[in-house]
């Protein structure tokens, strides 16, 4: 290990990139704090790959040629004052002889994905196969189930279809990133939904039932904003009763106007709503009766809304059943106790437009709060409604957690509202009673989802190995003095490649002479390379010369031997006796 050469460490990303630990110091004969072990907070991968000879530092890599790879993982110290700070296990050694098979022809290279995955049941997570080793994809069907993990999570196995196996089981990881295990040959990438937004859209407007729907949102602003069906931008059918723009929803401005900054919380805590959010899709639905909002931010108030807030379940069901109704916050912008658009960019006090200035306005911010009672239906905001006109009465209020934040909807293009053809009342400017806003989330995979799959396996024939078996050759050729490869000045060797399992190699001078007959079989021997040590028969070293190898090589596919002449060429070193 002391002549090996670090190539890379991985470790956790929260790991401190320097370890020091108690050690001698030789120049001052004390024991100090030293570095001992440095990392690169790069996370955790299960394999490495290098096209590149460390040892010798070039950007090269020869067939037949060992390689030597050393893996040792190391921990630190978490307790403040723990001695030692840093443990190392032992080396696991790892030999690589790169190659190119006998008698096959790839599929596909590794890095690649071997197969697309179908799809059975209504997640948005998917299955990847990346292939490791060509040599070992089997061509079987695969199939990936999920299962309840018993921590609100699911678990996933992969199933060898074809042999009836399971080559993977339980396993966790969804995240899409390098920490799989390997089988057959690939590495199985299992990637849940992605924490995010599949579709805003428009279902239903004054006119009733819109279908197909429309989009509902803004994203030509590059804000995180999903597009559906190539839109950027609401449609005709979601037009503003008084004859202006289009209603879409968007982010309150919030310095970013990004979607998850502002759907979600502060920078710092972006992800911490999505547990609530997800799998659940969202409404917001204008009605004749309308409901209570409380203002939590601005005046403590409740007040009348035209709108309610539901939880849907998942939009594809299309089943009311399990809806629940939550309560609206809102930031009452102007105070007025009604929700309008922005009394202080009505005003030109402050610039609070999406995109076009005076001509977007938007309404009063809305956040989706979750109520105590969440049973399917309006029983959780109804108590709610009771109990907070109640508080609000004697100068209280109910604060409930809020899932989600800052949803305000835009009439793009509105005009002005210094306009003085712009209705004077505000509230007229809404959306109109019976529209409905959907906000879609990913799903994430569940046990009714199922992918599968068919890897492709290598091409082996009988044209393809008589093929392969007329290149076998040998190396070095010549064998100069020495191989690269010898790590000994005694071991000395040259190494027969491209053979299949099983060969007999008779090596003759050029007198004809048999000087030596190597027998490869399967059992003890399955590589394509055979080493010959250079002795005779005897046991003793060969003469500098000429040789030829006559090789019978026995074809796995069909059991017939085919031959091969090989010459090449030995210059043994000059060896001077120090002692006779």
């Amino acid at each position: 290990m002391s002549e090996a050469k670090r190539i890379q460490t991985y470790d956790l990303v929260a790991d401190p990139t320097v370890i020091l630990d108690e050690q001698f110091d030789l120049s001052s004969g004390q024991i100090l704090f030293k570095p001992v072990a440095f990392g690169t907070n790069s996370g955790i991968t299960r394999f490495f790959r290098t096209t590149r000879d460390f040892i010798k530092d070039i950007d090269r890599l020869y067939n037949g040629q060992e390689y030597y790879f050393a893996v040792t993982a190391y921990s630190r110290a978490t307790q403040a004052g723990f001695l030692p700070a840093y443990l190392e296990s032992d080396p696991s050694l790892i030999t690589v002889i790169p190659k190119i098979p006998f008698g096959t022809q790839l599929t596909s290279a590794i890095g690649d994905t071997a197969a697309k995955a179908t799809h059975i049941g209504a997640s948005d997570g998917n299955v990847i196969p990346i292939v490791s080793n060509p040599t070992k994809l089997t061509g079987h069907d695969y199939e990936v189930t999920f299962a309840d993990d018993g921590a609100g999570g699911t678990k996933w196995t992969l199933k060898n279809v074809t042999a009836g196996r399971v080559a993977l089981a339980d396993q966790t990881n969804q995240s899409g990133d390098e920490n799989y295990l390997f089988a057959d040959g690939f590495q199985l990438r299992v990637l849940g939904a992605p924490n995010s937004f599949k579709n805003f859209i428009v279902t239903a407007n004054g006119g009733g039932k819109l279908d197909p729907p429309e989009m509902g949102c803004f994203g030509f602003n590059d804000s995180g904003f999903p597009f559906f069906n190539g839109a950027d931008r609401p449609g005709a059918r979601q037009q503003v009763t008084a004859g202006h723009g289009f209603w879409g929803i968007h982010t309150a401005d919030n310095g970013t106007r990004n979607l998850f900054t502002a759907f979600l919380g502060r920078t710092s805590n972006n992800d911490a709503n999505w547990p609530r959010i997800i799998p659940h899709d969202w409404e917001i639905r204008f009605t004749e009766a309308g409901g209570y909002a409380h203002d939590p931010f601005q005046t403590g108030k409740s007040f009348k809304v035209p709108f309610e807030l539901w939880r849907i379940g998942d939009a594809r069901k299309n089943d009311p059943s399990d809806d629940v109704r939550f309560i609206p916050h809102v930031l009452d912008d102007d105070e007025s106790g009604t929700f309008n658009l922005c009394k202080a960019h009505i005003n030109g006090a402050a610039d609070h437009s999406i995109s076009g200035g005076d001509n977007d306005p938007f309404t009063d911010w809305v956040y989706f709060a979750t109520p105590t009672d969440v049973t399917p239906g309006d029983a959780g905001y109804k108590a709610w409604e009771a109990a907070e006109l109640a508080m609000v009465a004697s100068g209280e209020a109910l604060i409930a957690n809020e899932t989600l934040r800052r949803v305000v909807l835009v009439s793009w293009n509105g005009g002005s509202v210094s306009d003085p053809t712009y209705p004077a009342n505000l509230n007229q400017q809404l959306p109109e009673t019976g529209t409905i806003f959907q906000l879609i989330t990913t799903k994430p995979n569940t046990p009714t989802d199922k992918f599968t799959f068919k890897t492709a396996a290598p091409i082996i024939t009988a044209d393809l190995q008589a093929a392969s078996a007329n290149d076998i050759g040998v190396f070095p050729n010549p064998y100069y003095a020495f191989n690269p490869a010898e790590v000994t000045g005694i071991n000395r060797f040259i190494t027969f490649n491209n053979l299949p399992p099983n060969a007999k190699i008779r090596i003759f001078n050029l007198a004809g002479q048999l000087v030596r007959t190597i027998e490869k079989t399967e059992a003890g021997n399955p590589s394509q390379f055979q080493r010959w040590d250079l002795l005779n028969t005897s046991g003793l070293p060969v003469a500098s010369g000429m040789y030829i190898a006559y090789i019978e090589a026995t074809l796995p596919a069909t059991g017939q031997s085919v031959s091969k002449i090989v010459k090449f060429a030995v210059i043994q070193e000059q060896e001077v006796l120090e002692y006779f």
